[in-house]
């Protein structure tokens, strides 16, 4: 029961933080509400499915520059509903996916008609080596990008030793460890990261975005550490 109500509180404050922090957030969210003649801000969108797992993001935001309201959004369809479904937001739509495939995504705005590519890929794993201390993650991730560490002893003064996969980059780092956050958001486009680290509260987690250099996609891989 102990474990249980720590996995649904630990939960809750990682959807918390993934839709509250500027970097680490869903895949292609930006909201652009910009002045212009209507148009997508992206000619395709690009994103990832992970089936059956808690941190599965089931939505992205299809951004409309020169738009601002709901109400301007007409006739929106998707050309796959299989793949994707809509919702007409503030200035965007926020399309839903259920599975891998491909989606073409048309509306009219102001009277104009525009349309964008939505992609739905198989997740893939960014990491290569994901260590702290001896004790190797990186298999964890190949299904998924967050996962949860339950221990029982403190994670004391250890080196955290990230390797990223062929044309996988990271571009930042968040951590929370025994209650103190800690950000980098200015990685750059590093391929390995090692760092001292120490782990002892309840709610401790290192959190990484990452970049496909090749494809574009986004990923951030999460590793929650939870302290008994």
């Amino acid at each position: 029961m102990k474990k249980l109500t720590k996995r649904i509180l630990t939960f809750a404050l990682a959807f918390a933080m993934l839709f509250t922090t500027e970097l680490f957030v869903p895949q292609n969210t930006t909201e652009v509400q910009a002045a212009g003649t209507p148009r997508f801000t992206d000619k395709s969108y690009v994103v990832t499915y992970q089936p059956g797992e808690y941190f599965t993001r089931y939505y992205t935001l299809l951004s409309i520059v020169g738009c601002n309201r709901a109400t301007e959004i007409k006739d929106v369809k998707s050309s796959n509903t299989s793949v994707c479904r809509l919702q007409v937001k503030q200035g965007y739509l926020r399309a839903f996916y259920y599975k891998t495939g491909t989606a073409t995504i048309t509306c009219k705005v102001k009277g104009k008609k525009i349309s964008t590519k939505l992609v739905v890929k198989k997740y893939a794993s960014p990491v290569k080596n994901f260590k702290i201390g001896r004790k190797e993650f990186a298999s964890m991730f190949k299904t998924a990008s967050n996962r949860e560490y339950y221990h029982t002893d403190k994670i004391k003064n250890q080196k955290l030793n990230i390797v990223m996969n062929k044309n996988w980059v990271m571009t930042g780092i968040y951590t929370r460890l025994n209650g103190t956050s800690k950000s980098n958001y200015r990685l750059g486009a590093k391929t390995k990261y090692s760092a001292k680290i120490s782990s002892f509260g309840a709610y401790d987690h290192i959190r990484i975005n990452c970049t496909n250099k090749k494809t574009g996609i986004v990923e951030t891989i999460e590793l929650d550490l939870s302290y008994e």
